[in-house]
């Protein structure tokens, strides 16, 4: 499947008129994209397989502002609010924080009159924390897939978790073994189990993410800040009082802290909870969010609280693949 993904991308990448005849098809959508880290060299605390090339970024935003209106997601929320059209328009969104959006990202969309929002994990910024899943794969690419497995089947024995299935890595087994309200001890026992550098050496050497002095600096450039949960974790897992924390906590402490408007949320991993805790909480907390971004296999572009986005920080065929190709699929679900 991924190399017809990678074959139909190739083919629309290349061809011009193919993209412009299913920008056509599908409407020409209100889109909002989502990245992490946009570098030529991706961190060891970073996915290897992710990540987009300055080069790629560049000529991303170069084609889409061919096509596209640029506004933030607090901008899109008041058009809609107006009941104005949002269609020819597109936002860009990162998650997580990470220092490229002060050093590659806003410099870039800056020059080129782009807004943008940000959603930030308060507890990162400054340098202060590194996420959890961020910790693992920064295990796993440190010490290799196959070492990191063999110490989590002995780590998994001592901490009476169940161990690592055959052809799994360390981040799927993490992913199906930790608890949410047990993630961050889990993990950190499995750091300190491998034998890894004291988490505070590697923040301070490495400086994975923006400090607040470099975001408030953003602000003044006309950028726009959103939450990112407390703890990064799965939705799906929470319970309610659990989902009802991540969101308006990580809100109330982005906002005292850089005293902006904040009322959007991404949900980490782009995973929302169940339809009816989702819509438990949208009743209880109608004043305090206007938009709940995830990254599900459709476009609701008439609710700001069902909006998705769109991955671009792949292979540029994929990339392509998911842009032009993605949005006449989920007209048909």
């Amino acid at each position: 499947m991924k190399k017809i993904i990678s074959l139909i991308g190739f083919l629309i990448y290349h061809t011009s008129i193919l993209k412009r005849l299913l920008l056509f098809l599908s409407g020409n959508r209100y889109r909002i994209l989502y990245y992490h880290i946009v570098t030529d060299n991706v961190p060891d605390y970073y996915f290897k397989d992710k990540g987009i090339s300055v080069k790629d970024f560049k000529n991303q935003i170069s084609y889409f502002k061919r096509f596209y209106k640029f506004i933030n997601i607090e901008e899109a929320i008041t058009k809609h609010e107006k009941g104005e059209s949002l269609k020819g328009y597109m936002t860009i969104t990162t998650d997580d924080g990470f220092i490229e959006n002060y050093t590659i990202i806003a410099p870039y969309l800056k020059e080129n009159n782009i807004p943008a929002t940000f959603y930030l994990i308060d507890k990162c910024i400054d340098n202060k924390h590194l996420m959890w899943r961020n910790k693992l794969i920064y295990i796993q690419n440190t010490l290799g897939i196959k070492e990191s497995v063999s110490l989590a089947y002995d780590f998994a024995e001592q901490n009476s978790i169940s161990q690592p299935k055959k052809n799994e890595n360390i981040m799927s087994w993490s992913k199906r073994v930790f608890s949410m309200d047990q993630k961050e001890i889990l993990t950190d026992r499995y750091w300190n189990y491998c034998k890894m550098e004291p988490i505070e050496k590697l923040l301070e050497t490495q400086k994975p993410y923006m400090s607040s002095i470099q975001i408030k600096e953003l602000i003044s450039q006309g950028f726009d800040l959103g939450a990112h949960s407390l703890t990064h974790p799965y939705s799906e897992f929470l319970g309610y009082d659990e989902l009802e924390k991540e969101i308006n906590e990580s809100v109330d402490q982005i906002k005292q802290k850089f005293g902006v408007k904040v009322s959007t949320f991404s949900y980490p991993f782009g995973s929302r909870p169940s339809k009816d805790m989702e819509q438990r909480y949208i009743d209880n907390n109608k004043s305090k969010i206007k938009g709940l971004v995830g990254i599900k296999s459709n476009l609701k572009t008439n609710n700001p609280l069902k909006w998705e986005r769109d991955l671009q920080e792949l292979d540029k065929y994929e990339a392509s693949f998911r842009f032009f190709v993605l949005p006449l699929l989920r007209m048909t679900k």
